[in-house]
C-alpha cells in the first residue's frame, strides 16, 4: 500500500507540472498571435522602426522560449510523439511569418529614413554657399606631388561631370614651372588627357626619389646663428615636416635617433645647443622626440617674451640685472652699469617704453622696485614663485637651471642677492626695525640671533650636553637631528628649518616666551611628533615650539679628545660621537625631559669633565682643555617686535613637501596595495595617463627580441646564462603564458641582458625596457608615476653603520619580484620569449614587479616600509626603516648577542611577506658560523663570501 500511495503523488505531481507547461505554450501562442494582427494592421507613425525593433526583440524571446517548454513537454510525454511535432511544426511557421513580415516593414522604414535624412542634408548644403576652393598648382617638387596629385584627383580627375578635354584644360592650368614642360607640347584634345595624366605619373610618381627629397633637405636644413623665436620656429617646423613626410612613407623614424639628434644640433645656435646638453643627465644617446620637445619649448618661451616687444622700431640687447651693480678695477668701462641695466628683460632703444614691473606695473625691473625691496627675504621669494621668475636673475623665461648668471656674491649659491638670508648678520636686525615703525594695537616679539666678537688670549670651551636623536616626520619617516639638553628651559623648541624639513604641522597656538635679562619673544606650537634614541629602543611623544634659530654651532670650537680616558663600551653608546666637533644644534630639549632622561650613573673622566648615562646614551658635559685663540665668537639673543603681519612672514614660509605626483603615487598606493594568501604584498602599476596610448607595441617588442636573438645565436656561454635565467623566472611563477588574447589594452617590453661581474649568485641579469616607445610615441614609464624616495640617504645609513661594533649587512633575494602585481595590470608587463629560434614565439606575462619599469623601485621598498610600518617590534622597526638601502641591509648593534636578535627578528619580518635575506655577512667569524648554521651553508661556501669589516 505504501508504494501505490507514492505512485500516485509522483504521478499527481508530473501531470500537475505538465499542465503548467502546456497552459504557459498556449500563452506564448496568443502572444505571437498578438505580433501578428499588429504587423497586418500597421500604419506608418513616429517612433514606429523603434517598436519595429522592440517587437522582433520580443518574437525572438517568444520562439526561443516555446523551444524550450516544447522540449519539456516532449520529454515528459513521450506517447504522442505526433501531436507535439505538428504542434511545433505549425508554431514554427507562425513565428516564421511574423518574423519576415517585421524585418520587411523595418527595412522600409529604415531606407525611409536614410532618404529623408539625405533629403534633408542635399537642403542644407544647398542653402549655404561655400567659398571657392582654387585649384592646386604644381611646381615639379617631389615633395609636393602627392598632396598635388591627391587635391587634383578629388576636385577633376575624379568628377564624372566633366569631360576628359576639360580635364586637359584644367590639369594645364595647374601644373607651373618644370611641371609644366612635362605635359607642354600634348595637344588639348580629350583623347590626349588620359596620356598627359599618366606622364605625369610617369615622372613624379617615384617613392624613392621622394624620400631621396626629403632627406637632402634634411640634410641640407640652415643653420640658426642666433637664437630667436622667428629662426628657432623655422628650424623646427622645416625638420619636422620632413620628419612627418617620411613617416607617411613608411620610413622607420623611430630607428634613426642618432643621425636626426645630430643633424639638428649641428643646426642649432651655440647657446641652444648648449642648453639642449646640459639637460642631458646620462651618457645614454637621447631620442628625437625628447629634442623635438625641447625646441618646441624653447619657440614657446621665446614667444613669451616677444609678447612685450614693439611691432615696429629697433631693438637692443636683453639685458639682465642679477646683484648689485659693480664696478671692477681696471675695467670699468666694460663692467659699468647705468640705468639701462635695470630694464626688465627686453627693452628697447631711447624712446620706447620697457616691460611693467609685475608688482607695481611701474617701468623697471622688479629688482629695482621699492615695494619689492622694502619686503623681507620670505616674502621676496614668494613674490618670485608667484610670478614664475628666475631666482637667479629675477627675469621671466628661464628658470635657474638655464640661467647664464653667475650666483650670489654672498654665499655663492644659485640665487639672487636680493633673495639671500644670513641668519648671523645684521640684515635681518635693520629690516625689523624697519618694520617696528607700523605699530598696531596687537603685536608679537621674536627672537633674533646675532653675532659678536671677543677678543681673548686664551679660551676653555664648555661642553654642552648634545646628542643625535631620531624625529619623525609628517609621514613616519625617520630624521636624524642634533638635540641640546637644559634643564633651565620650560618648553622644547624646534629649528624652523627643522621643522620645514621634517614638515611639521603648526597650529594655531602662539606663546609668549621671555630669557636672560627679561628678554621676550612669541612663538609657535607644532604639532606632537616622536622621538627616539639611537642606540635603544626609547621613544617618546614631545611637543615643540619653533624659533629661527636655537643656537650658535655646539661647541663653539674642536677641542682634542686624546687625552680623555673614554671606557671603549661607553664610546659606542655616546648619544653624540662627534659631541667634540662644532655642529648646528637643530633641538633643544627643556627641563620637562631633562630629569626623565638621566639614569643617575655617573663617570667622571676629570676634574672638569663627567659622563652620564642618559635614556639617550651617554652624554658629556663639563669643561674642555684651554686652547690659544685669538677669537671666539660669542652668542647672544636680542629682541626685535614685530607686529601680526610681519610675524606671519616668519610662519608662512612654504614647506618642502612631495611634488604632486609624488603624492598621487603614495595615495595609489596605500589604496591598492594587499596582503595575499602566502602573505606577500600585491600591489597594482600607479598609472597616470590612458593605457590606450601603448597600443600596437608588438611589432617594436617582436624586432628587439629578433635582434638579441641573433646576439644570443653569436655567444653560447651568454645564450645558455639567458635561457637559465628566464627558466627560473618561470619555475618560480614570476611569470605565466598568455594563452589566450584579451581586449585589454596590452603592452610588450623588450628585454635584453645585464652583466654583474661582481655579483656572486647571477652574473647575467635580464633588464626589461619600460621606456620603449609605442606606435604612439609613448612608453610604459611615460604613464607611470615615479613615486616619492621613501628611504634614507646613503651617507646617513653609512654614517650610522660606522658608530657600530658589531656590523651586519645583507641582500634581500630578489626583492623586487617578491611582491605580486594585480591581475589586472599584467597585460602591461608582455613580453616576447623563446629559449630557441627553432621553437614557436611565446608570449608571457610577468606576474611581479618588473626591473626597468619606472615604478619599480618605489613600489618594493614602499612595501619594505609597510612590512616595518606593520611591525610591533621597535628596535626592527626601525632598523627596517633606516637601515636598508633598496634591498641592501647596512646595520649592526652593540653586541654579537643584540646582533643575533636583530637577525633572527628581522628574518622572521621578512618571511612573512615572502621576503629572505641573503649574502649575511658580520665582523664576527663566531656569530657568523652561527647564522650559516641556521641558514643551511656550507662551509666550503662560507669561505668564499666570508668579508670581514676592519
Amino acid at each position: 500500500m505504501p508504494n501505490n500511495s507514492e505512485e500516485k503523488k509522483t504521478q499527481f505531481e508530473e501531470t500537475r507540472e505538465y499542465r503548467n507547461l502546456r497552459r504557459r505554450r498556449n500563452g506564448l501562442k496568443l502572444e505571437l498571435n498578438a505580433h501578428l494582427k499588429f504587423i497586418q494592421a500597421y500604419t506608418e507613425q513616429p517612433k514606429s522602426y523603434q517598436l519595429i525593433n522592440i517587437r522582433l526583440e520580443q518574437v525572438n524571446e517568444i520562439i526561443n522560449e516555446f523551444h524550450r517548454i516544447q522540449c519539456q513537454l516532449e520529454e515528459m510525454d513521450t506517447r504522442d510523439i505526433d501531436f507535439h511535432t505538428s504542434e511545433r511544426i505549425e508554431f514554427n511557421e507562425a513565428a516564421c511569418e511574423v518574423k519576415a513580415l517585421l524585418m520587411s516593414v523595418a527595412e522600409c522604414d529604415a531606407r525611409h529614413s536614410l532618404e529623408h535624412s539625405q533629403s534633408n542634408t542635399t537642403n542644407m548644403s544647398e542653402s549655404m554657399r561655400l567659398p571657392a576652393v582654387p585649384a592646386p598648382t604644381f611646381d615639379g617638387d617631389l615633395q609636393n606631388w602627392s598632396s598635388f596629385r591627391d587635391s587634383f584627383d578629388a576636385m577633376f580627375h575624379d568628377n564624372k561631370t566633366l569631360a576628359n578635354v576639360q580635364k586637359l584644360h584644367y590639369l594645364k592650368s595647374c601644373l607651373i614651372g618644370s611641371a609644366r614642360e612635362v605635359i607642354k607640347n600634348i595637344t588639348t584634345t580629350g583623347d590626349n588627357y588620359q596620356r598627359a595624366y599618366e606622364a605625369l605619373i610617369a615622372r613624379y610618381e617615384n617613392k624613392s626619389l621622394t624620400i631621396q627629397s626629403h632627406i637632402r633637405s634634411l640634410l641640407d636644413t640652415p643653420r640658426v646663428k642666433v637664437a630667436s623665436t622667428v629662426e628657432l620656429r623655422n628650424l623646427h617646423h622645416h625638420v619636422i615636416s620632413h620628419i612627418k613626410a617620411l613617416e607617411a612613407l613608411n620610413q622607420p623614424i623611430g630607428e634613426w635617433d642618432a643621425w636626426l639628434v645630430t643633424l639638428v644640433c649641428s643646426r642649432m645656435d651655440n647657446v641652444t645647443a648648449g642648453e639642449w646638453q646640459l639637460r642631458q643627465q646620462t651618457r645614454e644617446l637621447p631620442k628625437f622626440t625628447d629634442l623635438e620637445t625641447f625646441l618646441a619649448n624653447r619657440v614657446s618661451a621665446y614667444e613669451v617674451g616677444d609678447f612685450e616687444r614693439p611691432m615696429d622700431g629697433p631693438t637692443v640687447t636683453p639685458k639682465y640685472v642679477n646683484h648689485a651693480p659693480r664696478q671692477f678695477a681696471g675695467r670699468q668701462n666694460q663692467y659699468k652699469s647705468n640705468s639701462h641695466d635695470a630694464k626688465a628683460f627686453f627693452t628697447k632703444n631711447s624712446g620706447s617704453r620697457s616691460m611693467k614691473c609685475v608688482l607695481c606695473a611701474e617701468p623697471h625691473g622688479i629688482y629695482a622696485c621699492d615695494q619689492f625691496l622694502r619686503m623681507p627675504v620670505p616674502e621676496r621669494k614668494v613674490i618670485v614663485n608667484k610670478f614664475k621668475l628666475c631666482f637667479n636673475c629675477l627675469n621671466y623665461g628661464h628658470q635657474v637651471a638655464s640661467c647664464n648668471f653667475s650666483g650670489c656674491p654672498r654665499c655663492g649659491k644659485r640665487h639672487n642677492s636680493k633673495l639671500h638670508v644670513d641668519v648671523s648678520s645684521d640684515d635681518s636686525n635693520c629690516t625689523s626695525k624697519q618694520n617696528e615703525t607700523q605699530s598696531t594695537s596687537e603685536q608679537n616679539t621674536v627672537l633674533h640671533a646675532r653675532g659678536s666678537t671677543v677678543q681673548t688670549s686664551t679660551m676653555s670651551p664648555i661642553i654642552l650636553a648634545t646628542a643625535l636623536i631620531y624625529v619623525d616626520d609628517a609621514y613616519g619617516k625617520s630624521h636624524c637631528c642634533r638635540a641640546v639638553l637644559d634643564s633651565g628651559s620650560q618648553l622644547n623648541f624646534i629649528s624652523s628649518s627643522c621643522a620645514q624639513r621634517l614638515q611639521l604641522s603648526k597650529t594655531n597656538v602662539s606663546v609668549s616666551i621671555s630669557g636672560v635679562g627679561s628678554m621676550s619673544s612669541s612663538t609657535v606650537r607644532l604639532l606632537p611628533c616622536t622621538i627616539s634614541a639611537l642606540c635603544n629602543d626609547y621613544q617618546l611623544k614631545v611637543e615643540f615650539y619653533s624659533l629661527p634659530i636655537i643656537t650658535e654651532k655646539l661647541p663653539s670650537q674642536v677641542f682634542d679628545i686624546s687625552q680623555l680616558n673614554i671606557p671603549f663600551n661607553v664610546k659606542s653608546e655616546l648619544a653624540d660621537p662627534q659631541f667634540h666637533i662644532p655642529a648646528p644644534v637643530d633641538i633643544l630639549l627643556g627641563a620637562e625631559l631633562f630629569y626623565d632622561i638621566f639614569l643617575g650613573e655617573r663617570l667622571q673622566l676629570s676634574k672638569y669633565i663627567c659622563l652620564h648615562r642618559t635614556k639617550l646614551g651617554w652624554i658629556l658635559t663639563g669643561k674642555g682643555f684651554e686652547s690659544p685663540l685669538d677669537q671666539s665668537k660669542m652668542t647672544m639673543l636680542s629682541t626685535t617686535t614685530f607686529n601680526n603681519s610681519a610675524l606671519s612672514l616668519f610662519t608662512s614660509t612654504v614647506n618642502i613637501k612631495l611634488t604632486n605626483e609624488e603624492i598621487r603615487a603614495e595615495e595609489h598606493f596605500n589604496t591598492n596595495v594587499k596582503r595575499i594568501e602566502n602573505g606577500r604584498f600585491q600591489v597594482r602599476l600607479p598609472l597616470c595617463a590612458d593605457t590606450k596610448l601603448l597600443e600596437g607595441s608588438q611589432q617594436m617588442a617582436k624586432r628587439r627580441f629578433f635582434n638579441l636573438e641573433r646576439r644570443l645565436s653569436k655567444d653560447s656561454a651568454l645564450s645558455q646564462q639567458y635561457k637559465s635565467f628566464m627558466e627560473e623566472y618561470l619555475e618560480l611563477d614570476h611569470m605565466e603564458t598568455v594563452e589566450t588574447s584579451t581586449s585589454k589594452p596590452s603592452y610588450y617590453l623588450p628585454h635584453h641582458p645585464v652583466f654583474k661581474a661582481g655579483s656572486s649568485t647571477t652574473k647575467v641579469r635580464v633588464v626589461f625596457d619600460g621606456s620603449a616607445v609605442a606606435p604612439s610615441g609613448h612608453s610604459l614609464n611615460d604613464i607611470l608615476l615615479k613615486g616619492p624616495k621613501v628611504q634614507p640617504d646613503i651617507s646617513r645609513i653609512l654614517w650610522r653603520f660606522r658608530i657600530h661594533q658589531v656590523a651586519i649587512t645583507a641582500d634581500i633575494a630578489k626583492m623586487y619580484r617578491q611582491v605580486v602585481i594585480a591581475s589586472e595590470d599584467r597585460d602591461l608587463q608582455r613580453i616576447f620569449y623563446r629559449s630557441s629560434p627553432d621553437e614557436l614565439l611565446k608570449e608571457y606575462r610577468l606576474k611581479t614587479v618588473t626591473y626597468g619599469t619606472k615604478s619599480a623601485s618605489f613600489l618594493s621598498t614602499r612595501c619594505l616600509v609597510q612590512i616595518a610600518k606593520e611591525c610591533s617590534d621597535m628596535s626592527i622597526k626601525r632598523m627596517t626603516l633606516q637601515d636598508f638601502y633598496v634591498d641592501d641591509l647596512i646595520s649592526g648593534g652593540s653586541t654579537e648577542d643584540q646582533c643575533f636578535t636583530f637577525y633572527d627578528k628581522l628574518q622572521a619580518l621578512l618571511d612573512s611577506a615572502g621576503h629572505r635575506c641573503l649574502m649575511i655577512l658580520v665582523n664576527l667569524k663566531p656569530l657568523l658560523q652561527v647564522i650559516f648554521l641556521l641558514e643551511g651553508i656550507q662551509c666550503c661556501h662560507r669561505n668564499q663570501i666570508c668579508r670581514l669589516f676592519l
